[in-house]
C-alpha cells in the first residue's frame, strides 16, 4: 500500500514537471507570435489591442472557470453574460442575453441557450409594417437610423424594472454557454409577445 502511495506522488510529480515545461514552452511561443513586429505600424498597433484583450480574456476565463453558477435562471431572463473576447464578428465583451433555454433544462442543466443583446442609449424603435427601425445616440453624440434585419428583434422589457436596456436581441449571435458565465444578478424579464417574435425569426433563421 506504502509503495503504491508513493508511486502515485511519483508519477503526479513527474507530470507536474511535464505540464510546467510545456505551459512554459507554449508561452514563449505566444509572446514570440504576439510581439512579431510587423511592416505597417498602424496595422501593427490593432493588432497588439487585440491581442491584450484576448489575454486579458484568457485571465478572466480563468477565473471565470472556478467560480459558482447562478441557481435560479428562467426563459425569458436577462441577465449579464461574460462572452469574452471572440473571433472576427463574433460578439465579444460582458453583456446583457436573454435566455431562451426552457425552464425545466434551465433547472437540470450546468448550461443554457442564450442571445446577446445590442444596447444603444436613447433608442427608440419604430415598426412599419413587420420592419423595425431603431434611433440611437452613438458613442460620438450622434442621432443613428438602423434598420432591422430579420433576426434582430428590438427588446421588449415586462414592466416595473428599473432598468435602461435598449437595444436589439440578435438571433445570429445565439449559442449555448455554461451558467458559470453569467452574473448572479437578475436584470430584466422580456414580455411573452417579445419571446415570440424570436421563436417566429429563428424559425426564419433556420
Amino acid at each position: 500500500m506504502t509503495i503504491q502511495k508513493e508511486t502515485n506522488t511519483e508519477d503526479i510529480n513527474k507530470e507536474i514537471s511535464l505540464l510546467m515545461a510545456s505551459i512554459k514552452n507554449l508561452l514563449g511561443r505566444i509572446e514570440k507570435i504576439f510581439t512579431k513586429e510587423i511592416v505597417d505600424p498602424k496595422k501593427f498597433l490593432i493588432n497588439l489591442r487585440n491581442r491584450e484583450k484576448y489575454l486579458n480574456w484568457i485571465i478572466k476565463q480563468n477565473k471565470i472557470q472556478f467560480q459558482g453558477r447562478i441557481e435560479h435562471i428562467y426563459k425569458r431572463d436577462i441577465i449579464y453574460c461574460n462572452l469574452g473576447h471572440n473571433i472576427g464578428s463574433e460578439q465579444n465583451s460582458k453583456r446583457p442575453v436573454v435566455i431562451l433555454q426552457n425552464d425545466k433544462g434551465n433547472s437540470s442543466s450546468f448550461t443554457t441557450i442564450v442571445a446577446p443583446i445590442s444596447t444603444h442609449n436613447n433608442c427608440v424603435t419604430t415598426k412599419v409594417g413587420d420592419n423595425y427601425t431603431i434611433e440611437f445616440t452613438n458613442d460620438e453624440g450622434q442621432r443613428v437610423s438602423k434598420k432591422l434585419d430579420y433576426y434582430e428583434i428590438p427588446v421588449e422589457l415586462e414592466p416595473n424594472y428599473k432598468t435602461e436596456i435598449t437595444g436589439y436581441i440578435n438571433l445570429a449571435q445565439i449559442r449555448t454557454i455554461d451558467k458559470k458565465r453569467l452574473d448572479n444578478t437578475f436584470v430584466a424579464k422580456i414580455t411573452h409577445e417579445n419571446f415570440s417574435l424570436i421563436k417566429q425569426a429563428f424559425n426564419r433563421l433556420l
